[in-house]
């Protein structure tokens, strides 16, 4: 039940300290590349921003709610007010003050994800049987994609994370049931008409991660939280196939979760002792199965992880739940030698970061 248990470590950190931190809390310009992010202590939420070039921190743009995410398309940003709120946010990158439309996905649907495709925002909507598709500059309901046959007795197939490959989307269904997910599916849908295509049997609750520059191939992650039965492999929708595991969480030990890959294929890990010890370690690896080497292990629950270019990704470590002393905030990662920056260069947020998305890609080559 990773999703819950996330925002169960996170949640249990507390609220973080208001008092300034020193960044600018100015209107952010559009500059690229940017991460936007998602702050919160599951109290209260903030966006903010930061530049990938000078490390420029430009905190509390707008208020969000508590439990928010936020994924880009087309020349939008698509901030996310999930259960509780269940709005959509639709921003002019830099224009951080208002949003250029506000829509509601419908009470108690708890929006997970959102990609741009045939000039429709499309939405995977947790809470409900269907997917929902929204007129980008109104916020108008268009379409619905029907999602009955996935759904169990409560009613959903808990629609997740979601991947734009060319004109297919790809939607991870979680599917719990009685607060556990058993196994889960992956659909690949056609934007224009949108049929289902294809559809794979998964491991429990699994989410999909886009690979850099990799047309063809998604990153898949499963397991359930303190059990040891995860994988991380990938589906090549070329071939149709889910390829054998490259790591699995009964050989490490460890619950699998927040994985990324970079643009030549290593892939960046971070593993959770099954036994619950209050230790999160980075692991690095590779899609075509290389041995995994252990990174630096931290007290602090990740909760983002994004992948920049070949050398860099960047992670948000908050505090860890246990309330161990330890540093938080930004960190930089090295997946060439498995390495992450020292503590006190971590940038700082006014609250948590719990989501981040890149606009403006650096350049991979790096």
């Amino acid at each position: 039940m990773r999703l819950l248990l996330a925002l169960l470590f996170t949640a249990c950190s507390g609220s973080s300290s208001m008092t300034d931190t020193g960044h600018d809390t100015a209107e952010s310009s559009a500059d690229f590349p940017t991460a936007v992010m998602i702050t919160s202590d599951y109290q209260v939420g903030a966006l903010a921003t930061m530049n990938i070039e000078t490390g420029t921190v430009i905190d509390t743009l707008s208020t969000v709610h508590a439990d928010a995410a936020v994924s880009s398309g087309g020349d939008w940003v698509f901030q996310l007010n999930r259960l509780g709120m269940d709005s959509i946010r639709v921003y002019e990158p830099g224009q951080w003050s208002a949003p250029l439309v506000e829509f509601s996905t419908g009470d108690s649907s708890n929006p997970h994800d959102a990609v741009f495709c045939d000039n429709q925002i499309v939405v995977s909507l947790y809470a409900e049987s269907h997917i929902a598709l929204f007129e980008p500059t109104t916020g108008v309901q268009i379409d619905t994609i029907d999602l009955t046959q996935w759904a169990d007795d409560d009613g959903s197939p808990e629609a997740s994370s979601m991947v734009l490959l060319g004109d297919h989307i790809y939607v991870a269904l979680q599917q719990f049931s009685d607060w556990e997910s058993a196994s889960g599916t992956v659909l690949q849908i056609d934007c224009s008409t949108l049929e289902i295509l294809n559809e794979w049997a998964t491991g429990p609750s699994p989410s999909l991660t886009a690979i850099p520059e990799n047309d063809h191939q998604l990153l898949l992650n499963t397991g359930s939280w303190f059990e040891p039965d995860g994988t991380l492999q990938v589906l090549d929708t070329l071939t149709g196939n889910l390829q054998s595991p490259f790591l699995d969480e009964a050989t490490l030990g460890q619950d699998l979760y927040g994985a990324q890959v970079t643009p030549d294929g290593t892939v960046v890990a971070i593993g959770y002792p099954i036994n619950g010890a209050d230790e999160h370690t980075l692991y690095c690896g590779h899609i075509d199965g290389r041995m995994a080497e252990i990174g630096p292990s931290l007290p602090n629950f990740v909760s983002a992880l994004v992948s920049l270019s070949n050398d860099r990704v960047i992670g948000s470590a908050v505090a860890p739940w246990s309330g161990k002393d330890a540093p938080t905030g930004i960190f930089e990662f090295d997946p060439r030698n498995c390495t992450i920056n020292p503590s006190e260069d971590w940038k700082q947020t006014l609250l948590p970061v719990t989501d981040i998305e890149i606009i403006g890609q650096p350049d991979s080559d790096a």
